[in-house]
C-alpha cells in the first residue's frame, strides 16, 4: 500500500513512479488527473513492452497504453483522453 491505495507493480519498495501525465491537443496542454495513474508503479515503458499512443478515427480521443512491472504485480492500463476533457482509465491486473 502506498498513500492508502494498492500499489500496482510494486512487489517491494518501488523504484519508478509516474510523476505526471499530460496530453496535448492542438498545442494545448491537458493535464491528466493524478488519480488515474497514482497507483501505477514500475511502468515498462522503457523495458521493451513500451508505451503505445494512438488517436481515435475521428481524432477526438487519444489512447495511451502501457504495461507495468512483471510477475505477480504486473498490470495493463489504457488511459483515454478526449479533446473536450473526457478522461477514463481501463485497468487490468495481469496476475
Amino acid at each position: 500500500m502506498i498513500d492508502g491505495r494498492l500499489a500496482y507493480g510494486a512487489e517491494t519498495t518501488p523504484r519508478t513512479e509516474i510523476a505526471a501525465m499530460d496530453f496535448y491537443f492542438d498545442g494545448q496542454r491537458i493535464p491528466v488527473n493524478r488519480q488515474l495513474y497514482r497507483d501505477c508503479f514500475e511502468p515498462n515503458i522503457y523495458r521493451g513492452k513500451g508505451l503505445t499512443i494512438r488517436f481515435s478515427r475521428d481524432f477526438q480521443r487519444v489512447f495511451a497504453q502501457a504495461f507495468g512491472a512483471d510477475g505477480t504485480g504486473s498490470y495493463h492500463v489504457i488511459w483515454v483522453r478526449g479533446r473536450k476533457g473526457y478522461h477514463r482509465r481501463y485497468f487490468k491486473p495481469t496476475f
